[in-house]
């Protein structure tokens, strides 16, 4: 699994949730995230996009520029856009458009509850463009990531993953984020005088001995490359 950081981080995702892919821009985060769920859709019955501020639209329109099968790789069960404005276009399931988080997840557990009352399928929950609300909410931001964290991770049967950019916010209320995530990745741009490399370092996983090792990695048309950092 050392060669393979991907797979440590599907593993840690089934095993438990939430899962939270900490980055900053420039990580190709959207690239990371398509190679994640290429690997973890057709282990669950239905897959949930949860998109805030157009974050869906965007991170599909820029995957799909790269890989042809991008928009199909991202083509959810239900999307449910909060506050969106080119995703309506897209037919959403659900569109939210209030700044309460209260509101907010109240909706979308009703939502949830009618798509399958029995909560027998097994959901994969992708969840986009917090950072996004965060910036324009700073102070709502701080109440939603635990009340999502905690409605969607008790789904039974469910995979949690959420992306935040923690560069566009202050150490400190990246560290209260991070409190309410059972898995950390964070995917980073490193500058060493001349050299310009990403870098993806465990954070918390359930595989102690992989937590605070990091790997540099490249991203091509074929794939994503790894090598594992020296400590």
């Amino acid at each position: 699994m050392t060669g393979d950081p991907l797979s440590l981080i599907v593993e840690a995702s089934r095993r438990m949730s939430p899962t939270f892919l900490n980055y900053q821009i420039g990580s190709e985060i959207e690239l990371i995230l398509y190679h994640l769920l290429r690997r973890l859709k057709d282990l669950y019955d239905e897959v949930f996009v949860i998109s805030f501020h157009d974050a869906y639209h965007f991170i599909v329109s820029y995957v799909s520029s790269v890989y042809p099968d991008g928009r199909d790789v991202f083509r959810p069960s239900h999307l449910i856009s909060v506050n969106p404005y080119l995703e309506e276009a897209l037919n959403p399931t659900m569109v939210i458009k209030v700044k309460d988080p209260e509101i907010i997840m109240g909706r979308i557990q009703s939502k949830l509850l009618s798509l399958d009352p029995d909560n027998g399928k097994r959901k994969l929950f992708i969840v986009l463009g917090l950072d996004l609300y965060g910036i324009r909410y700073r102070e709502e931001l701080v109440q939603i990531v635990p009340m999502i964290s905690r409605m969607l991770a008790k789904e039974e049967g469910s995979n949690v993953l959420v992306t935040f950019n923690v560069r566009a916010f202050p150490e400190t209320v990246s560290e209260i984020i991070d409190c309410f995530a059972l898995n950390v990745f964070r995917f980073a741009v490193e500058v060493k005088k001349r050299t310009i490399r990403r870098k993806l370092t465990v954070i918390r996983s359930p595989f102690i001995e992989y937590n605070l090792r990091s790997w540099y990695y490249t991203v091509t048309k074929e794939g994503i490359n790894f090598e594992l950092a020296e400590r």
